[in-house]
């Protein structure tokens, strides 16, 4: 019996150096690994670069420091820090909600219904480049909690939980990234420029 078959082990006819080269078909589970790669392929083009529902890049790292952010807030008890907050403070249930603890609250009364403030009101205008105590969000959170100028700021933090101060916060964050808006003119001398670039 010999070793030749039809479309089997067929020399060439090139013999370079004495080495003899074959010309044998794929092994079948060579040919199907190339197959399923194609059709992985296709899928993940398909799934993650031609699908409008999918997230990538910054705004899928965006989306995942958000859901860990949710995650170790609904564990922690304590105040959010800095880079929770920043993580969450694009979430629209979250900037809903702050939209309607400040309706609700005292921040009405002394910051008026947009935030603006105005020459009657005591508070200061929060929607434009001038701070008091500071723009991260760590110091607005502190301010709303723990109050300010003695409590011409009122302290929240006996009547609103830690979340609540946190969404308020990322409400007026979100105000601020809306542009400056006029109302209530800057006091240089108790205001510093510290614009929300964040």
């Amino acid at each position: 019996m010999s070793d030749t078959q039809p479309g089997k082990n067929v020399p060439k006819e090139h013999i370079h150096d004495g080495i003899v080269e074959y010309d044998n078909d794929p092994p079948l589970w060579l040919t199907a690994t190339f197959i399923l790669s194609m059709v992985w392929g296709i899928g993940y083009l398909l799934t993650m670069h031609l699908s409008v529902a999918a997230k990538l890049g910054p705004e899928k790292l965006q989306a995942d420091l958000a859901e860990l952010a949710e995650l170790r807030a609904a564990k922690d008890t304590g105040p959010l820090d800095e880079a929770a907050m920043r993580a969450l403070s694009n979430v629209p249930e979250r900037i809903a909600r702050g939209e309607a603890l400040y309706a609700t609250t005292e921040c009405v009364t002394c910051h008026g219904a947009d935030g603006t403030s105005d020459s009657n009101r005591s508070g200061p205008n929060l929607r434009d480049r001038w701070w008091i105590h500071g723009s991260t969000m760590e110091d607005i959170a502190r301010i709303i909690r723990d109050g300010a100028n003695n409590n011409a700021m009122p302290a929240q933090g006996r009547k609103l939980s830690n979340q609540d101060i946190a969404n308020l916060t990322i409400h007026l964050v979100s105000l601020a990234r809306q542009g400056d808006r006029s109302g209530k003119s800057a006091d240089p001398t108790r205001e510093r420029e510290a614009p929300i670039t964040y």
